[in-house]
């Protein structure tokens, strides 16, 4: 059992800062200190995304990159345990689903050297 108001740690333990990410991937989190019950709020480029609490150490969230543009994206994770205490962490990741998902224009007419009229 934890010290009395010993504060909590959090993690963010997959995937991986820097890492490139695709389809759906799992974001693995974990929190360990503090007193139980641990409340985790995940955000993704600050939206909340998962809100999640019990007596449980350990909480996962399968993240639809698809639904994302490609590009770095900040993964930020708030503990908070039993005793109103708090923890934080925070990872970046790149999502690149690849795939053809850009705009492609081309210029079909007026044929090169040719001349409209």
């Amino acid at each position: 059992m934890p010290a009395p108001g010993a504060f909590p740690a959090a993690a963010i333990t997959s995937p991986a800062e820097g890492t490139t990410v695709s389809g759906t991937t799992t974001v693995a989190m974990s929190a360990s200190g503090g007193s139980p019950n641990y409340t985790f709020t995940l955000r993704i480029d600050g939206a909340v995304v998962l809100s999640q609490g019990g007596p449980a150490t350990t909480a996962s969230f399968a993240w639809d990159t698809k639904t994302y543009g490609s590009g770095v994206h900040t993964l930020s994770l708030s503990v908070t345990d039993g005793g109103g205490r708090s923890a934080s962490a925070t990872r970046s990741v790149t999502v690149g689903n690849g795939g053809g998902g850009g705009l492609t224009i081309a210029l079909t007419s007026p044929r090169r050297r040719s001349m409209s009229r």
